[in-house]
């Protein structure tokens, strides 16, 4: 049986409608939908009937409207899951299946496509919400709003939709579809009653990248004419500035050039932009080579003759007789630090049972149980019943998250205590089960395989981890739970472990950087922002959003805490109240559920009595709240989890009760309400946030809420538009904010008694003892953490105090200097959260960066581009985007190449995007640089040196012949030691000749001669 409400309301048995009588009886019908699988009180169904003026048999003729129901119901079910109408005190009941009602379907489908846009399938949410809006037909119960039923349900619903539109929108527009949404946009603008600013703003951007500036404008002109006659408003900040920028035709509103041109077509037909790594065959107009065989050597570009004429590129073709093929998308290849869960079970039947279908009952039961764990924390499964009854989950796949290992852990206890609970039974009896589990995380190569194939979105792990993961789970006893070291290593905070490593959550602890070993420096505006702002809160009895924005470990929990801290001994006293948005597997109202139990006094020991008279007493307690006491009773019951979990539409419908709560709380005393997290939080949240602060007046209430900057990627418009809304973005520390962060914990370390701030020159004093060796270490430092105090904290935790020592000293050997892959050696916490932060870039910006990382510490355009076979335009752009990511900075203008000069912000940025290519495609890209450099910066020794030399380097290591590529590099070492040699730069030519010295074998008969061109030079120089 179906139920359709997203439209004239239908229900089909066995494929025939089902007749539903009169007006009444289908609202009621109708109003219990709306809640279904939620019980909707008697009074409420009178409500919606007749209004505030019933009749006085309005009760008897309600329960004859269910009577008739309940029978048609009774009639046309089929199966155990039909739907049942129940008597359910204080109303009524309709209990159906989810995956009959469309508008259960509906919020399911467009819950899945904001988590997958979140995480960053952009396609592939396109697609889910896609899917969701299909469900429509119409307005919700539009038969019954014929006859003029004004349900706030219905607005509620309708609001669900719209919002789904623009989550739609969204993602159509970033995949250049905007000729696609046109018209559903020009639809959905002139449907939204009261005018949707976010629509609007879309609309405005789909109509300006199709060259229909002018009607971008008139879009804008009308909603400023809608919402002055109306409301006496203007439209939002954001959308005052998109019109400014329509005016300037800013650069930033037009798509990539990667994705122009395709906004035409169907949405079907656009091919995905391959990130860094995937696999392309060769494109005519990049001129890109054909894949070299695993076994050879790559061959050696073709350079044209223009490649050393100014403003000219060293173009790459093919070999001649080879013949083009055309363009497709094959897989995606990254590595990636992944955290794996095996699991294995043991299954025993009840005796006498032998049955197939029992077994497969079992294990459809346990993969559901599995499933729903591992899902719950952001996991994905995959399982192997061919081999048996075993399951690998994978944490950190497709994108990074800064917990993966202790969320793989927290998985195994649940899947443990579950099955340890008593599964499912079975017809003949409840089965003996028994788990063996096993956790690693390390280095796995991750493979994509394209849309539209065999096994369409499942990942390809590999790694050694997995082989030896598989060895361990032998070993591990039925019923336990065996993590590996790098895992153990990781959730120490978290987890106490058994001297059998089995592991038990911990109380939680504060993280490092509050421990108050790093001070807080450089953060003097910012407190006195936040004070300001909360004084004028206080002041006019207006509430005031505060969203501070920054990258993982830049500070805003530690900023948070200080400022709280003086909030406590200031005048007036103002009232705290905190809630985290905490990760995956939670209920999206957490934080605000947080709130509710602190201000109530409730605590997790308390029992249903206990707290439900501590939420009495407080709501009480409340001033203006006489008269609707039991309705916020009966709304905060609900947000605390007391009674069946609701759905997003009876979530929606409790804002005005849980707005009215907070209200009355600040009613008496400046109310401060922290949120920290928010880019973590359920878009139900975020709405009841921007809500409360739109709707909230005439009380002194500050939310104060922190974030990072993903935030604006789900919602590019927030605090806009917004009477008392302000966002801080905090900048990572200057160098000397830095330093102060890093003296502070060697002193504490113990390691240093004072080491000189950093500038130019050597270490002062004539002592180079000890602390000289600590000061040039912190000067290594300095660039690595790139300004974040976390990652300078996490450091010295990895290395109990002892920083990596600095090089110093005379030029090395080529063969040390330029030694392939030695990375720096990261805190896992550090790599997870850089890594988590390149898993929300776009697929062309991640991929800009990961060549980026490959040419070197400083990059431009051009070579940059070349690595990728992108236009150098559009990679100028990429890195304008990266700059304002907080990723790389601007080093000069216009410098060498007459182009912008970007270095990485943090040299871990650098190591961690170059970490997930894989070691093939950096052998190409490797190569690829070097000859470039080879042709336009001769004058540069270290890259060229370094390009070839890691070229040669990871050749070796692949199994591929390296002679002819070594002869190649000396023999271009030479000629660079001579052009630079001529030009005057003496330094640079002795670097080249040492590098083909290191190169030459020492029975090659032009090693004497060789070796004199260099000691001339050295002797020159």
């Amino acid at each position: 049986m179906h139920f359709k409400v997203l439209g004239a309301l239908e229900v089909e048995a066995v494929g025939s409608p089902l007749p539903l009588g009169g007006f009444n009886q289908r609202a009621v019908l109708g109003l219990l939908l709306l809640h279904a699988n939620n019980t909707v009180a008697a009074s409420r169904l009178i409500k919606g009937l007749w209004g505030d003026t019933p009749p006085a048999t309005a009760r008897k003729m309600l329960q004859n409207y269910v009577s008739r129901l309940r029978s048609l119901l009774a009639a046309s079910a089929h199966g155990e899951r039909a739907p049942v109408l129940l008597t359910s005190p204080p109303g009524y009941l309709l209990r159906v299946p989810a995956e009959s009602v469309d508008l259960i379907r509906f919020e399911r489908l467009v819950e899945r496509g904001n988590a997958e846009a979140h995480s960053g399938g952009t396609e592939a949410a396109a697609r889910t919400l896609r899917e969701a809006l299909a469900l429509w037909r119409g307005h919700a119960l539009a038969d019954l709003v014929e006859f003029g039923i004004e349900w706030p349900e219905l607005s509620a619903v309708q609001n669900l939709r719209f919002a789904a539109i623009e989550a739609y929108v969204d993602a159509e527009l970033s995949l250049g579809r905007h000729q696609a949404v046109l018209d559903e946009l020009e639809r959905a603008v002139a449907d939204a009653l009261p005018p949707r600013e976010r629509l609007c703003g879309q609309l405005m951007l789909a109509l300006y990248r199709s060259g229909r500036q002018a009607d971008a404008l008139t879009v804008y002109r009308r909603l400023r004419e809608t919402l002055a006659d109306q409301l006496g408003l203007d439209p939002g900040r954001a959308l005052q500035q998109l019109e400014r920028q329509i005016l300037d035709h800013d650069p930033s509103l037009m798509l990539p050039a990667a994705t122009e041109g395709v906004g035409a077509a169907h949405p079907a037909r656009v091919a995905a932009v391959p990130a860094a790594g995937t696999a392309v065959p060769a494109r005519q107009d990049r001129g890109e080579p054909p894949a070299h065989p695993v076994h050879q050597p790559p061959p050696v570009p073709v350079v044209s003759p223009e490649a050393d004429q100014p403003g000219t590129e060293p173009t790459v073709g093919p070999p001649a007789g080879r013949k083009e093929q055309a363009p497709t998308v094959s897989v995606r290849t990254e590595r990636k630090r992944v955290s794996v869960l095996h699991i294995r079970t043991r299954i025993e039947l009840p005796l006498g049972t032998d049955d197939p279908e029992d077994m497969a009952e079992v294990l459809s039961n346990l993969d559901g149980l599995i499933r729903s764990e591992v899902e719950l924390l952001g996991g994905l499964v995959q399982n192997f019943w061919a081999v048996g009854s075993a399951w690998l989950a994978l944490f950190g796949v497709p994108s990074t998250g800064e917990d993966d290992p202790e969320l793989a852990v927290r998985a195994a206890l649940a899947i443990r205590d579950r099955i340890a609970t008593g599964p499912s039974p079975t017809r003949c009896g409840p089965p003996q089960i028994a788990a063996q589990i096993a956790i690693a995380t390390g280095d796995a190569l991750v493979t994509y395989r394209p849309t539209g194939g065999v096994g369409d979105g499942s990942p390809d792990v590999q790694g050694s981890m997995l082989n030896t993961n598989l060895r361990v789970i032998d070993e591990v006893p039925p019923g336990a739970i065996r993590v590996c070291d790098v895992t153990r290593q990781a959730t120490a905070d978290v987890f106490h472990y058994s001297p059998q490593g089995e592991p038990t959550p911990r109380d939680p602890a504060p993280p490092a950087h509050l421990s108050g070993l790093a001070p807080l420096v450089e953060r003097d505006r910012e407190m006195d922002i936040l004070g300001n702002l909360l004084a004028d809160t206080h002041r006019r009895r207006q509430p005031n959003l505060m969203t501070l924005l920054g990258e993982a470990g830049i500070g805003k929990t530690r900023l948070v805490a200080e400022w709280l801290a003086t909030l406590r001994q200031g005048v007036p006293p103002a009232r705290l109240l905190t809630g985290t948005s905490p990760g995956p597997g939670t209920e999206p109202m957490a934080p605000l559920r947080a709130i509710a139990r602190s201000f109530a006094g409730i605590t997790e020991t308390d029992s249903r009595t206990v707290a439900e008279r501590k939420l009495q007493v407080a709501v009480h307690g409340l001033p203006q709240t006489s008269g609707s006491t039991a309705w916020l009773l009966s709304h905060l019951r609900t947000l605390l989890g007391w009674s069946e979990p609701p759905m997003p539409t009876a979530i929606r419908h409790s804002f005005p009760a849980w707005r009215l709560f907070l209200e009355a709380v600040a009613v008496e005393q400046l109310t401060v309400v922290v949120l920290e997290d928010l880019h973590r939080a359920d878009d139900l949240l975020l709405d009841f946030v921007e809500e409360l602060a739109n709707q909230t007046t005439g009380v002194p209430l500050s939310i104060l809420a922190t974030a990072r900057p993903e935030l604006l990627q789900r919602r590019p418009f927030w605090g806009g538009g917004m009477r008392n809304a302000t966002v801080i973005t905090l900048t990572p520390l200057s160098a000397t904010g830095t330093w102060h962060v890093l003296e502070s914990l060697a002193l504490h370390h113990g390691i240093c008694a004072g080491a000189q701030q950093p500038g130019p020159g050597p270490v002062p004093g004539p002592d180079r003892g000890r602390e000289a060796a600590v000061s040039a270490q912190c000067r290594a430092l300095l660039r690595r953490i790139g300004g974040n105090p976390l990652f300078a904290t996490e450091y010295f935790r990895m290395h109990r105090g002892e920083i990596p020592a600095a090089s110093a000293g005379s030029a090395p050997p080529v063969s040390q200097e330029y030694s392939a892959n030695k990375l720096l050696e990261l805190p896992q916490s550090v790599y997870n959260t850089i890594a988590a932060q390149l898993d929300t870039l776009p697929a062309v910006e991640k991929a800009v960066l990961q060549d980026a990382a490959v040419f070197g510490d400083v990059v431009w355009p051009r070579p940059v581009a070349a690595l990728g076979n992108r236009d150098a335009q559009e990679v100028a752009r990429r890195l304008e985007q990266l700059e304002r990511r907080d990723l790389v900075d601007r080093v000069h203008s216009a410098s060498v190449l007459g182009q912008n000069e970007y270095a990485f912000r943090s040299i871990l940025i650098r190591d961690v995007a170059y970490s997930q290519l894989p070691r093939s495609v950096r052998l190409d890209k490797h190569h690829q640089a070097a000859r470039w450099v080879e042709h336009r910066l001769p004058e540069h020794p270290h890259l060229l040196i370094h390009h070839y030399w890691q070229t040669i380097s990871l050749s070796r290591d692949a199994g591929r012949p390296i002679e002819a590529l070594t002869r190649h590099a000396r023999t271009a070492f030479v000629i660079a030691a001579e052009r630079t040699s001529m030009k005057g730069h003496q330094h640079a030519a002795s670097r080249y000749y040492q590098a083909a010295l290191e190169l030459c074998p020492p029975n090659d008969p032009g090693r004497a001669q060789l070796l004199r061109r260099y000691r001339d030079v050295v002797h020159v120089s």
